[in-house]
């Protein structure tokens, strides 16, 4: 299993990615007062897939909790 995150351009995406190569996206755009999220969570993604047990517990757990916009106002301050 791969995650992966970056900003891009009007926010930032999130990438997940399985050991069988499927892969599953969030993007995020900054707003005013945080961001929205453009896509369903990971696991709504990998329900849709037919992937079940606990694996969606723990993915849910871990990544769908993620606060986007505390990853983009420290990415702000990459200025190195």
């Amino acid at each position: 299993m791969k995650y992966t995150i970056e900003t891009t351009e009007k926010g930032c995406v999130e990438i997940l990615t399985l050991n069988n190569g499927n892969q599953y996206s969030k993007r995020h755009t900054k707003t005013d007062c945080g961001s929205i999220e453009e896509d369903d969570e990971f696991y709504e993604q990998m329900r849709r897939d037919g992937i079940c047990g606990e694996i969606l517990d723990k993915v849910y757990d871990l990544f769908d909790g993620f606060i986007a916009s505390d990853f983009m106002s420290v990415a702000k301050l990459d200025v190195y």
